[in-house]
């Protein structure tokens, strides 16, 4: 367990393998990307350095590199090693202004989110020389997230006049779209087994989880509240603020904490375990 001053931290997101786990924090000067070993005794690591506004981390497919959004060099995609051992560098060509990045499973693309609100772009590292849009309206669309075969997009959308979790086949994303939550929804997390859709209900006030059905695309075959969440949850449109553990057994997130004179001066890093998630999800 870890204390870190409230104010724009942002992750908690598990490395491929489940060892560490990458987040960021905000502090005097800016934000870093920091990341946590869950087996080793909880060692605390700092890879960016104080000066610039490094946030909204997430991982690359062997779990070698971490992605992040900065104000470095006008605003980008960067990397840097998961180890600390080189330095941060640009993923994307410049100009791009990006709020959001992830990588496929398979390593080959990287989908992201650019500007405020933003459409949804893909960029090929072997073939592209400028990125694609994949969704790209008049409307806000965010929290870009792949399945664990990277054949489905899973993304909100504020289409319908409230924020729903929608999924498109990935890169082909114009053959069909599935509307998988019902009331409103944010933040989309996949299962590791691909069948179910995590996502925050702001009707519900609760997480919730998506059973989904097999070919030709994904359909909801049921929706469940897996659990209430805390009055003080924020349901933010953009990225994830929780992650799924390997099994799908456990949930990891950042939990608001009340102090003695009020509410809130801090944040924990507090890894859940849920019976419901047992119980309701199963292996």
């Amino acid at each position: 367990t870890h204390r870190f001053v409230p104010g724009g931290n942002d992750g908690p997101i598990l490395s491929p393998d489940g060892s560490l786990i990458a987040f960021s924090v905000m502090e005097a000067g800016g934000r870093s990307i920091w990341t946590r070993d869950v087996a080793g005794g909880g060692t605390l690591s700092k890879l960016t350095t104080r000066g610039s506004y490094d946030r909204r981390p997430s991982w690359s497919a062997d779990g070698r590199q971490i992605l992040f959004t900065t104000n470095r060099a006008g605003g980008n995609a960067w990397t840097i090693p998961a180890d600390g051992s080189g330095p941060a560098a640009a993923v994307l060509p410049e100009g791009w202004m990006v709020e959001e990045v992830i990588s496929s499973h398979d390593g080959d693309w990287v989908v992201f989110r650019r500007g405020a609100g933003g459409g949804l772009f893909a960029y090929r590292h072997a073939t592209d020389s400028e990125p694609q849009p994949l969704v790209d309206t008049e409307f806000n669309e965010t929290s870009p997230a792949l399945s664990p075969d990277d054949r489905f997009l899973a993304y909100m959308s504020n289409r319908s006049g409230q924020p729903e979790i929608y999924v498109r086949p990935f890169p082909n994303v114009h053959a069909w779209r599935e509307q998988v939550s019902t009331g409103g929804g944010v933040q989309p997390v996949w299962s590791h087994n691909g069948r179910e859709l995590f996502y925050k209900s702001p009707s519900e006030g609760a997480l919730m989880v998506a059973t989904l059905s097999d070919d030709p695309h994904p359909g909801v075959l049921r929706r469940e509240a897996l659990f209430s969440l805390a009055p003080t949850e924020g349901y933010y449109e953009w990225r994830a603020l929780y992650d799924v553990s390997q099994d799908d057994q456990r949930l990891l997130m950042f939990s608001p904490v009340e102090e003695q004179d009020g509410p809130g001066g801090e944040l924990i890093l507090v890894d859940n375990f849920f019976e419901e998630v047992k119980a309701k999800v199963g292996n």
